[in-house]
């Protein structure tokens, strides 16, 4: 069941003890398997649905560039979800209940 409540930018609710409080360690980071290059998907909380990071690293005329967004939704869609900046965290989602 899922009602509308404010989420923190890793994952907790408004009405969770941990709201807006990072976690001492991801639960799970998914990396490109090959190169420096790529998308790292990051949750910090064990739930199919919650705030899911996303840093892309890309190289260009000798310098890299790392950008780093984020997105409510499941972990299983983590490759199709809208990103966006960190800053527009807290925000008002159809949170999931664990």
């Amino acid at each position: 069941m899922s009602k509308k409540l404010r989420v923190d930018v890793w994952g907790h609710s408004e009405l969770e003890a941990g709201f807006e409080t990072k976690p001492a360690i991801p639960y799970q980071v998914e990396t490109p398997a090959s190169d420096d290059t790529g998308i790292t998907y990051t949750r910090y909380l064990n739930r199919a649905v919650t705030c899911i990071h996303r840093t892309t690293v890309s190289n260009s005329g000798g310098r890299q560039t790392i950008v780093c967004d984020v997105a409510y939704g499941a972990w299983a869609d983590r490759a199709t979800l809208t990103y966006e900046a960190p800053e527009k965290f807290p925000k008002t989602v159809d949170f999931e209940e664990a």
